[in-house]
């Protein structure tokens, strides 16, 4: 087997696990909200780029060369759409179907002119038409703009946001499709500008291997971090809007600082709620929209945080680590230190000796 066949290959099971990771998302539940409904747009239009550029090294082209051109029109789609996709993750902004719109207008306006322009001519190279080079070029031009805005707004967004997991999988999603730019920017310059055609193979195959991976990256996220790609409608009819959930979460923040009731090994989401006359579910939906994790991860981070002002006061009137982890609220020692030491990267007893050798 060669290695076009093996690109082949490579690229056909890109494209169709492209294709499920589209219909999971588009019909699944748990991410039937119009942001996953881009986000399964995006997967469709990927997995038809891909199966597009297979398609268009074969020998399809010489009886369908106007169609398989056209079809790399629908990248002026893809980035635009991630742009949108990534914003509504990091900013909890709400889907509005009209902004969207705007993303896909160069799409609108020149797909029509372009279907026109092919219809006139009889003949037609996909590889030697002038066309080829216009739209090479429009697509690296707007496709350039939407790359540098992602990545502005990750910088921009990313010191206000507690959920690492969004950072990771918005930036997993930007190199993915930054590293096929910088493929189809080499092919405009080498191919389309210096007509140098013996390239096409090797951009061709390393445009197959990073279609792959970030197919497989995708496929990882799904399985691994369902929490940060899935946005769960349990709370769709909670009627909370994103400034009452922001209010809410700040409520509970003062609480829990001023009066400290973490410290109480029984404290619950029930008792929360009886002292600030607030419904359980109102309650658990601004700490999972704000901390991203639930009732009993968001206070164990003020009992170890309590912990830590208790391991560094008493340094040298030497309260025991038992004495300390019951104070702030833990029933088990060992739960306390394996929590601290996967919080702060060291045991109790390892910070308390650190920090009394730098006092």
């Amino acid at each position: 087997m060669n290695i076009t066949n093996v690109l082949f290959i490579v690229s056909l099971i890109a494209s169709v696990h492209t294709f499920f990771l589209f219909i999971y998302f588009f019909l699944e539940k748990k991410t039937n909200t119009n942001e996953h409904k881009v986000f399964a747009i995006i997967l469709l239009l990927f997995s038809l780029l891909v199966m597009s550029n297979m398609l268009t090294i074969s020998n399809l082209p010489k009886y369908y060369n106007k169609a398989l051109f056209l079809s790399r029109h629908i990248s002026l789609l893809l980035i635009p759409l991630l742009y949108v996709y990534i914003k509504t993750i990091l900013t909890n902004e709400k889907f509005v179907f009209k902004k969207f719109l705007i993303h896909t207008l160069l799409f609108i306006v020149t797909t029509p002119i372009l279907i026109y322009l092919l219809s006139l001519k009889k003949r037609f190279n996909i590889f030697f038409s002038p066309l080829r080079f216009v739209s090479g070029g429009l697509i690296l031009f707007q496709n350039s703009i939407y790359l540098w805005l992602i990545i502005r707004l990750i910088k921009k967004v990313k010191p206000k946001i507690k959920i690492k997991e969004k950072i990771k999988w918005s930036y997993a999603l930007f190199i993915g499709f930054l590293f096929l730019w910088m493929i189809h920017f080499s092919s405009f310059i080498l191919i389309d500008i210096y007509r140098d055609f013996y390239i096409c193979p090797y951009t061709n195959g390393m445009y197959f291997i990073t279609a792959f991976v970030i197919t497989y990256t995708i496929m990882y996220f799904v399985v691994e971090s369902k929490n940060v790609i899935i946005n769960q409608i349990k709370y769709k009819t909670s009627g909370l809007t994103e400034k009452n959930i922001n209010d809410l979460y700040e409520k509970i923040e003062a609480y829990l600082k001023l009066k400290e009731p973490y410290i109480d090994p029984k404290f619950s989401i029930s008792k929360l709620s009886e002292e600030l006359k607030v419904p359980t579910k109102h309650i658990s939906q601004a700490i999972n929209s704000k901390f991203d994790s639930n009732f009993n991860d968001y206070v164990n981070k003020y009992r170890l945080e309590k912990s830590k002002e208790l391991l560094k006061h008493n340094s040298r009137e030497k309260l025991t680590i038992s004495e300390i982890y019951y104070m702030v609220g833990f029933n088990s020692k060992s739960t306390f230190n394996i929590l601290f030491k996967k919080t702060h990267g060291m045991t109790p007893t390892q910070f308390r000796k650190e920090f009394a050798s730098g006092v």
